[in-house]
């Protein structure tokens, strides 16, 4: 029975660096690429997963179960706190349902791999601190979102092999390879923004280019939808107060917004 490599990339350092090690440790396997498009994403985002799918002779599969925009919509609310539904619809659950399919398909084994850190955050910490690479069972990864069916029945293995890596060891690793967005000050280059990040971390985005200010628009007709149902608006601090000032329709921001 073949077994099948799995990795889930998002344009992001550390799925990148998951699945150049994966190409390395297999090097005339076949390896399939999951991207989960949130449709917020930058434009050279979805650039550099089709050159990491070229890169380490990825076949890439585009999964898209909805939108940034629709999810906000749906539950009136930004993504925040322990509600984090674009991730959870946006992401896990379509890939989780894309492997299942598969695993259903083809009977054989599947070892899904997946570039998470534990020095990541202290969330991440707690979480995957005891964690290394060897392979697990999907529910021992994440007991709230994978059932137990989908490694007992279904053959199914999750493995992170990059967990005890640090910042500055996927940053070596890559080469300079990495996605641009990180050499212009952008930390986490998933959705662009992440509309649960810090608001610095927004202003900063949606001053930086064209598609910022796209996401900008976007973002302000959803806070409409937000604010009527109760929830937070897009900026939460004073900072972040300071920053919208600069958001005009000219798109130049403010000093502030530059720090």
């Amino acid at each position: 029975m073949k077994t099948m490599h799995v990795v889930q990339i998002s344009g992001g350092k550390d799925s990148q660096a998951c699945a150049k090690l994966v190409r390395e440790r297999n090097p005339d396997a076949h390896i399939v690429g999951i991207f989960c498009d949130t449709q917020y994403e930058h434009q050279w985002t979805y650039a550099h997963v089709e050159r990491v799918a070229e890169l380490y002779n990825l076949e890439l599969v585009t999964l898209n179960a909805g939108s940034v925009e629709s999810e906000v919509t749906k539950w009136g609310r930004f993504p925040g706190g322990g509600a984090r539904h674009c991730t959870e619809y946006l992401k896990i659950k379509p890939a989780k349902d894309w492997l299942i399919a598969k695993a259903i398909k083809t009977g054989g084994k599947i070892i899904n791999y997946i570039g998470v850190r534990a020095d990541e955050s202290p969330e991440r910490t707690k979480r995957y601190g005891g964690y290394d690479a060897s392979l697990i069972m999907p529910h021992e990864f994440m007991p709230s979102k994978y059932p137990k069916y989908m490694g007992d029945k279904l053959g199914i293995r999750y493995c992170t092999p990059i967990v005890e890596w640090s910042s500055g060891d996927v940053f070596t690793y890559l080469d300079g390879e990495h996605n641009p967005l990180y050499d212009n000050g952008f930390s986490r280059v998933g959705c662009f923004p992440c509309l649960a990040g810090g608001d610095k971390e927004k202003g900063r985005a949606f001053n930086f280019d064209s598609t910022g200010r796209k996401h900008y628009e976007i973002a302000k007709k959803l806070e409409a939808i937000t604010v009527a149902s109760g929830n937070k608006p897009l900026f939460n601090t004073k900072i972040g107060a300071k920053i919208e000032c600069g958001l005009d329709n000219s798109g130049a921001g403010c000093a502030f917004c530059s720090i």
